[in-house]
């Protein structure tokens, strides 16, 4: 039987964090966000809502805004979780409907083990996304970390503006 970990239903419990890439990974001007804040907030936002999406279908989707500069950054760190054997992670991602002057984000999934007690990481999938009226699917096999404790960490990179990055 294979068991599925709903990310959806965790993510009210996950932490949120925000800032402003340095370089590939690290981050300057860290904030952790709180879960359903203010749209308005320009440190950035995070929440579930029922909203029309770029491909024109009405759906609850996670809703992230990052914050509210070039190069912005939003992670969120899921809970540890044990994989079993036909692991793998799916996701659909894009745009909330009207986002048409984004220039496009990019959003990553990657996957947190232990190897001989150090925390080591890899991304397993990377999408970059422009508005296009369609939500781009994001697969990623996870058994080869079947049996293993695994932290999910989601992330969304804005480009040179976050204007309208609502993905």
């Amino acid at each position: 039987a294979r068991s599925i970990i709903q990310l959806f239903d965790l993510a009210p419990n996950v932490t949120w964090i925000t800032g402003q890439l340095v370089d590939e990974h690290n981050m300057q001007n860290e904030v952790t966000l709180p879960w359903n804040g203010p749209k308005d907030d320009s440190r950035g936002f995070v929440n579930i809502e029922v909203f029309q999406l770029e491909d024109g279908t009405t759906q609850a989707a996670l809703f992230t805004h990052l914050r509210w500069s070039g190069n912005g950054v939003i992670k969120g760190y899921f809970p540890w979780v044990k994989l079993t054997g036909a692991a793998r992670f799916e996701a659909d991602v894009g745009f909330a409907e009207g986002a048409f002057n984004t220039d496009g984000v990019t959003f990553w999934v990657w996957e947190h083990h232990r190897e001989n007690g150090r925390e080591v990481w890899n991304p397993v999938a990377q999408v970059s996304k422009q508005y296009s009226e369609r939500l781009e699917p994001v697969r990623a096999d996870l058994s080869r970390l079947a049996g293993q404790e695994v932290q999910i960490e989601l992330r969304v990179d804005a480009g040179p503006s976050s204007g309208q990055d609502w993905a």
